[in-house]
């Protein structure tokens, strides 16, 4: 048995690629690829000439005049999702008629989502939910999620409000989209390799946030925390999987009014799994009868017929195109006259343009001139400013200097009081001199007694406590005596104990008596220390003021000519 994989040749969606990639795990091999968009002649230029299985699923169709397949397919439709949608407005017309009858002998077909099981039951066609086929995708290996928080074809404005929410966090951007033209021109190996790696960034990434299905889904099964955003308009095909995932609408998302934590992003639901092993079944099941040759023979049909019928689905199309043609034409023939007419306006306005520019010739004369005017005018005004700061600072300075009269002459009075005080001061100084230093020398000779007082006592310090130590010993030699006697020997060395601890007591005394006398000879001798040296310093100052030459003059009598020179040599 040979196989084919099914693929959209022409996509501009990687996530067609992604839905044929989901195929191959189960085929045994791949013998041919089929263009989705032209499954009605398969077979004519592959010149095939028997059978080929292949696993139905994706995205039908933007060709729908190219239903229904060749009967060289050996089809398993699981996983279809029909779009109304197509280039001819053929709509849901392809399931009337013959197109219909073919999928009623493949019956019942599994559908990806509720909106085409509604179809097709409304059709008369037996139909069940499959789930999409993505939902079986794996890997070889572990997941190893890295920090890429991947973005795939969200809007501007949700990446902005994902990017403010989360400030920290590594986005990366990616895109579903694909260009055609370029696109079609690699090899299926090549897409599929592109795929492929596209799927082991998803499984290594933190989280990854999308509006894409083909996404979404792809990253459930891989185990990636995915969120799905949604709009409304495309519950449609998507409402059949939001159980299955995390999601938020695109309002909340621009809000972001988001429970998914993009740092710590949740595992996804399980609840997809029984889906996810019911298709894996059916197409295993399919390979296996294909390999046993047990499958149903494919449909038969009549190629005229086919052909009638096909262009019987043109045939709308055909006065579509003419209608939309016409439309066009009468759109253009209104664009000719809005052309006229912008002609007109557009020479009208060069003639505005022209006057408005000669306008603008006199306004800008009259502009230099007010401009030279204002120039003239300021500077003036500067001129003026500046012969005013002069007179201001004139002013200032002949304030201050009024100011400082009054205050230089109490100065100098002032200097000429304390002058008077000093001379008196002096004058009562001289007259207590002698009685002063008189006085100092009394105390001069009190501190000596005293200083020689204390030194006595010093000497007598170490007798007394030779003296204390001689008693002690008396007192262990009379402990010993007392110990060696029988009688009374507890009671008498109790009290021996007793005149030991008073004696060590007044031991203790005397001894802080000492130290206390020490401290005070100590004080003493630092106070007649600084007191002899305030009485030299108050002499040699006495003396100095005496030798003076002006304190020789104010002692015999001076002119106030004198007395004020002596003051400032002071």
């Amino acid at each position: 048995m040979r196989y084919g994989v099914l693929v959209n040749v022409n996509t501009d969606n990687i996530g067609d690629d992604i839905q044929s990639y989901a195929q191959l795990r189960f085929l045994p091999s791949v013998d041919f690829i089929i263009d989705r968009e032209s499954l009605d002649t398969f077979g004519i230029v592959e010149k095939v000439s028997e059978p080929v299985s292949v696993i139905m699923n994706g995205w039908y169709m933007e060709r729908k005049y190219n239903w229904p397949p060749s009967p060289l397919i050996h089809p398993l439709f699981v996983s279809m999702h029909i779009s109304p949608n197509d280039y001819f407005n053929i709509g849901d017309r392809f399931l009337d008629g013959l197109g219909g009858d073919y999928l009623r002998q493949y019956a019942p077909i599994g559908a990806r989502d509720d909106s085409t099981v509604a179809l097709l039951q409304r059709k008369g066609i037996e139909a069940y939910l499959s789930g999409c086929l993505t939902l079986t995708l794996r890997l070889p290996g572990e997941r190893k999620p890295g920090d890429e928080v991947i973005l795939v074809d969200v809007g501007d404005e949700i990446e902005a409000a994902l990017r403010k929410k989360a400030p920290n966090a590594n986005f990366v951007t990616i895109t579903h989209r694909v260009d055609p033209s370029e696109y079609r021109t690699r090899s299926i190996r090549e897409r599929f390799s592109a795929v492929e790696s596209l799927l082991e960034r998803y499984r290594g990434a933190r989280c990854v946030i999308t509006e894409r299905l083909h996404c979404a889904l792809p990253c459930l099964a891989l185990g990636t925390p995915v969120l799905l955003v949604y709009r409304n308009e495309y519950l449609g095909r998507m409402g059949t999987f939001l159980p299955f995932l995390h999601t938020a609408t695109w309002e909340d998302a621009l809000a972001g009014k988001l429970s998914f934590d993009l740092a710590s992003p949740p595992e996804n639901p399980n609840a997809y799994l029984p889906c996810r092993q019911a298709l894996e079944e059916a197409c295993q099941r399919f390979i296996r009868n294909s390999e046993q040759g047990t499958l149903r023979h494919p449909a038969e049909m009549a190629w005229d017929e086919v052909l009638v019928w096909q262009k019987s689905l043109l045939d709308p199309a055909g006065f579509t195109f003419r209608k939309t043609i016409d439309e066009q034409q009468d759109w253009i023939r209104s664009l000719s006259q809005a052309n006229c007419w912008n002609r007109e306006q557009r020479e009208a306005l060069q003639r505005q343009v022209t006057e408005i520019k000669s306008w603008n010739g006199e306004l800008e004369k009259s502009k230099a001139y007010y401009l030279d005017q204002i120039r003239q005018k300021e500077a003036r005004i500067a001129e003026l400013e500046g012969w005013t700061a002069q007179l201001g600072e004139a002013k200032a300075y002949l304030e201050e200097q009024g100011e400082h009269k009054d205050a230089r002459i109490a100065e100098l009075e002032g200097w000429t009081a304390q002058l008077c005080e000093t001379r008196s001061y002096l004058e009562e100084q001289i007259k207590n001199k002698d009685v002063r230093i008189a006085e100092l020398e009394k105390w001069t000779a009190q501190i000596c007694e005293t200083r020689a007082y204390l030194e006595e006592q010093g000497k007598q310090k170490d007798a007394r406590i030779a003296e204390l130590e001689g008693w002690t010993a008396q007192l262990c030699e009379a402990k010993a005596y007392l110990e060696g006697q029988d009688k009374h020997k507890d009671a008498r060395i109790a009290e021996l104990e007793k005149w030991t601890t008073e004696l060590e007591i007044a031991k203790e005394w005397f001894l802080s008596e000492i130290a206390d006398r020490e401290a005070q000879i100590a004080a003493l001798k630092e106070q007649v220390s600084k007191q002899s040296e305030e009485c030299l310093k108050l002499r040699q100052a006495l003396r100095s003021e005496i030798e003076k030459p002006w304190h020789q003059k104010l002692l015999h009598g001076s002119t106030e000519s004198d007395y004020g020179l002596a003051g400032e040599e002071k």
